[in-house]
């Protein structure tokens, strides 16, 4: 007769199996992140035992990431940044409010043409938006169109004037 297994704390849908060597699987859904601890009991056939505690992390999943393009330009030149979204689950409408520095960056126009976004029914943006200078608001729904699929990549286009002051030349500025 070969060595039994006793088993505690295994995470709800985890299963044990429980041939040599022992293996846990256990396919997580998002709300699964956190830790968990599982004792395991090994019993020979004579009645000897060993214990182990084995740890368990389930990292979080972002449902939903944001990010802005690193550019690097020289002053008094017109460039084109990415807005872009890393999903999970389908997007149907966002509100994405942009800082930039209004001393040095001016934005021109923002488009969804070319983006994850370009077939939405609803897009604008408010350039000083609530009236603060360098505050830039996107905003779009899809309405009757698809919603965005999980996926990454731009959901908007943003042209935008460098200062031609050379007080700033070589500075790095964050968005």
């Amino acid at each position: 007769e070969g060595f039994g297994w006793n088993i505690f704390g295994l995470p709800a849908g985890a299963f044990f199996d429980d041939e040599n060597p022992g293996l846990i699987s256990w396919k997580t859904n998002y709300g699964d992140s956190g830790a968990y601890a599982v004792t395991l009991i090994a019993v020979a056939p004579f009645g000897l035992a060993d214990t182990a505690l084995v740890p368990i992390t389930v990292a979080p999943v972002t449902m939903f990431n944001l990010t802005v393009d690193t550019v690097t330009t020289f002053s008094g030149r017109i460039i084109t940044i990415n807005v872009s979204m890393k999903n999970k689950l389908p997007v149907r409408e966002f509100n994405v409010l942009v800082n930039l520095d209004a001393a040095l960056l001016t934005p021109l126009s923002v488009t969804r043409v070319g983006t994850r976004a370009e077939l939405f029914d609803y897009f604008i943006y408010r350039i000083n938006d609530n009236y603060v200078n360098g505050n830039l608001r996107i905003i779009g729904r899809a309405g009757a169109a698809a919603p965005i699929g999980e996926g990454d990549g731009p959901i908007a286009s943003i042209r935008i004037q460098v200062s031609s002051n050379l007080l700033y030349v070589g500075n790095q500025v964050p968005v």
